[in-house]
């Protein structure tokens, strides 16, 4: 993708195993890769990933979603346990396919289990830094074994989020079976009257059986710093140090072994 490096949390943990798909268009890869509408348009492909991530970009597939085939392939590999995590702009890859958009309702309002127009609910203020309160026990518990990752006060555990450009995401309110992992305070740009509230920036929800599907609203590690004229190949734009939004991501990969009903 162009705006999110959730490839550079892998490369940190040590996985070595895990291709890449060209997604973007202003930071395209100068080490030519396939194309992500390839591996879209391969079930047998797709299933052969524990995970597919979907890393924030400039809608630059999008169009691959008004294809009934494309869309029935990410039903389908879900179904068959597959993970799928989505961040900020790729929400469409969650909003456009029916039998998923019913989970999360995004901005700007209520919608019930119809999906939104594209890129409706991309109205976030850009620029923000949450102090995010971390809803999960079990999480919170495991950030406190790195340094400087999170506060606690009061019984609550919170964590600093940052990378949210103009225009992120933002959801309106969960469906009851998804899990909220972080929550925070947030506001929404122009046009947007969400305004200083409380809202879900982490979730996840399994779909028939061991499926699972995550959503994030903020950015993991951001690419802004980069020249689109002379874009890094991998992994020259990672970091050497993690920040909380990546611990949070390493935890929920190691979080794909749970599962709630046995696979029938």
């Amino acid at each position: 993708g162009d705006y999110d490096k959730m490839e550079c949390v892998l490369h940190k943990m040590g996985v070595a195993k895990f291709d890449l798909f060209e997604g973007a268009s202003t930071l395209v890869s100068p080490n030519k890769l396939p194309p992500f509408s390839a591996l879209l348009g391969d079930l047998d492909a797709m299933k052969r990933y524990n995970i597919i991530f979907i890393n924030c970009t400039n809608n630059t597939f999008e169009d691959q979603l008004k294809n009934k085939a494309i869309r029935d392939n990410i039903i389908a590999y879900v179904q068959a346990g597959g993970r799928l995590y989505v961040t900020d702009w790729s929400y469409d890859w969650i909003e456009q396919i029916p039998e998923l958009a019913k989970f999360i309702d995004f901005e700007p309002g209520p919608s019930g289990d119809q999906p939104e127009e594209h890129n409706a609910g991309a109205i976030g203020e850009g620029g923000l830094e949450v102090q995010a309160t971390i809803a999960d026990p079990k999480l919170a518990e495991w950030l406190t074994n790195f340094p400087n990752v999170v506060k606690q006060s009061g019984g609550v555990t919170t964590a600093k989020i940052e990378h949210f450009l103009a225009q992120w995401v933002i959801m309106h309110k969960l469906g009851k079976d998804v899990k909220l992992w972080v929550e925070g305070k947030v506001s929404s740009g122009l046009g947007g009257n969400v305004n200083n509230e409380v809202r879900p920036l982490t979730v996840t929800f399994n779909f028939k059986n061991c499926g699972k599907i995550l959503f994030s609203s903020y950015h993991t590690e951001g690419r802004d710093d980069e020249s689109p004229v002379f874009p890094k190949a991998f992994p020259d734009y990672c970091g050497k140090t993690s920040s909380p939004q990546d611990r949070i991501l390493e935890y929920l990969i190691f979080d794909i072994a749970n599962c709630i009903k046995p696979i029938e």
